[in-house]
C-alpha cells in the first residue's frame, strides 16, 4: 500500500492511500482510500484494470496493468500537494493552482444549467499563455496553471518585486498575451514557453509579452466573491499597478441577462476575441476546475475522410491517440475556413468522450474506420493553414 498526505484548508491532515489488488469478484485494479487522518476513512472504490497490448512483446496482464495504475495515480496526486510524509506535508509550502472551465464544456450545453444566474461578470477570452503570479520561493513567481515555473517572464518578476513584498498575501491570475499577435498563437506560444531562453529570446518575450491580469486572490481571504475580487483588482490598478509597464487591466463587465450576455460575447468576437468568460457574481474563488468559471468559445466541426488511425504512446498504448484525416476531401466546412487549408492531411487528437476502451475498439478496427467521413470539431484555422486543435468526434452515421 501506498500513502500520501496533504493538509487541507482547516489545517487538518488528509491521508490518501492507493493499492493493486483484486475486488470480490476476483477482478484485478487499484483501490482508492482517504479521509481525515483522525478520522474514519472512507470505503475503499475499486477501478478495475484490463488487459494491455494483447499479442505484442510489451503485453500487460490485468495484474500487471493494476500496478501500473497505482503508479499513475501516485503521480497525479502528488501533482496536488500530496506527499510522503506528514512532516513534508506540513511543511513543503502548497502550489497555488489557478480556478479554471469544467473540461469539455460547451456554453449551449451549460447556459441552463440552475447556477448561471445573472447579474454576472463577463470578460474577453484571450488566446495566450496561463500565467499566475504571486510570491514564492521568497520572490516575485511565473508560474504555468499547473504550477510549474514560467522561465520567459522575468520582466515581469522585475515589475512586480515591489509589489509582491508590499501584499504577498495576493495572487495576480490572467493570461500572457498580445492582440496584436491573436492570428499567430504559435508564435505567441513558441515565445512564451522557452524553458531555457537566451538573452535574444528574453528581450522578444519582453517587447511582445503583456500580462492580461483579470482576477486577484487574498489568500487571507479566500471567501471573496468574483464581485469582491474585481473591485479590488480595480482598486489595485488605480493605486498599485498603474503605470507598470507591460500589465494590462482586463476587467470584468456586468451583464445582467443572458441577451446582455450574447450581445457581449458577439462583440468580443467582432474585436478579434476567441471568446467569452462568465463569471458567477457571489462565487468564491476555487483552485481547481469549478462550473462557477465558464468558457463561451465558438467550436467548429466539418467532415473529414480517415487517412489513418494511429496507435498512443506510453499510458495511451494499445489505443487509438490520433486519426490522420484528409484536408482535401472534406464535407460541411465553410468556404472562407476550407480556403485557408495548405496540405493534404492533418493529425487529430481523440475527442474527450472518448474513452479507453472506445479508443481500443477504434484501434483493433482500423481498417473499418479508414476511408470513411468522420466528425471532427476545431477551433478555426491557423495561420499555417490547419485546424487548430481538431479533435475526432465520431464516423458520420449518413
Amino acid at each position: 500500500m501506498e500513502t500520501r498526505y496533504t493538509i487541507d484548508s482547516k489545517d487538518k491532515v488528509r491521508i490518501w492511500n492507493c493499492w493493486a489488488g483484486k475486488d470480490v469478484d476476483g477482478n484485478w485494479g487499484v483501490f482508492t482510500q482517504d479521509g481525515l487522518l483522525d478520522g474514519k476513512l472512507k470505503e475503499a472504490t475499486h477501478k478495475q484494470s484490463k488487459e494491455m497490448n494483447i499479442g505484442k512483446s510489451n503485453y500487460l496482464s490485468t495484474e500487471d496493468q493494476a500496478h501500473v495504475m497505482v503508479t499513475q495515480a501516485i503521480t497525479k496526486k502528488e501533482k496536488k500537494d500530496y506527499f510522503k510524509t506528514i512532516e513534508e506535508a506540513q511543511t513543503t509550502e502548497k502550489l497555488f493552482l489557478p480556478t479554471g472551465c469544467p473540461s469539455g464544456m460547451k456554453w449551449s450545453e451549460w447556459k441552463d444549467k440552475s447556477h448561471i444566474v445573472y447579474p454576472a461578470l463577463a470578460s474577453g477570452k484571450l488566446d495566450g499563455s496561463k500565467l499566475v503570479m504571486l510570491k514564492r520561493e521568497g520572490r516575485a513567481y511565473s508560474q504555468t496553471r499547473s504550477g510549474k515555473e514560467h522561465k520567459n517572464f522575468r520582466h515581469f518578476e522585475q515589475y512586480l518585486e515591489q509589489f509582491f513584498e508590499d501584499y504577498p498575501n495576493l495572487v495576480l491570475d490572467g493570461e500572457a498575451y498580445n492582440h496584436e499577435y491573436r492570428d499567430r498563437f504559435e508564435d505567441l506560444q513558441s515565445i512564451f514557453k522557452k524553458q531555457t531562453p537566451t538573452e535574444e529570446q528574453r528581450k522578444l518575450s519582453k517587447d511582445v509579452s503583456k500580462f492580461y491580469v483579470y482576477d486577484v486572490i487574498d489568500k487571507n481571504k479566500p471567501d471573496l466573491t468574483a464581485e469582491e475580487r474585481q473591485n479590488l483588482l480595480s482598486e489595485l490598478f488605480s493605486l498599485e499597478l498603474a503605470g507598470i509597464d507591460s500589465l494590462v487591466y482586463w476587467p470584468s463587465h456586468v451583464v445582467n441577462s443572458e441577451a446582455e450576455f450574447d450581445e457581449f460575447h458577439n462583440q468580443m468576437l467582432e474585436d478579434g476575441f476567441e471568446g467569452s468568460i462568465l463569471k458567477i457574481s457571489d462565487a468564491p474563488y476555487v483552485c481547481r476546475k469549478n462550473k462557477f468559471v465558464l468558457k463561451r468559445k465558438e467550436v467548429f466541426d466539418a467532415e473529414f475522410k480517415i487517412i489513418d488511425i494511429i496507435e498512443g504512446e506510453g499510458t495511451k498504448a494499445g489505443v487509438a491517440g490520433k486519426v490522420i484525416i484528409s484536408l482535401v476531401h472534406t464535407d460541411g466546412m465553410n468556404d472562407s475556413d476550407f480556403a485557408k487549408l495548405v496540405g493534404e492531411t492533418q493529425e487529430a487528437g481523440m475527442g474527450a468522450g472518448l474513452d479507453n476502451d472506445a479508443c481500443r475498439a477504434i484501434l483493433d478496427n482500423k481498417e473499418e474506420y479508414i476511408g470513411q467521413m468522420a466528425t471532427v470539431e476545431y477551433f478555426g484555422i491557423t495561420k499555417h493553414g490547419k485546424c487548430r486543435f481538431p479533435k475526432y468526434k465520431s464516423i458520420r452515421n449518413d
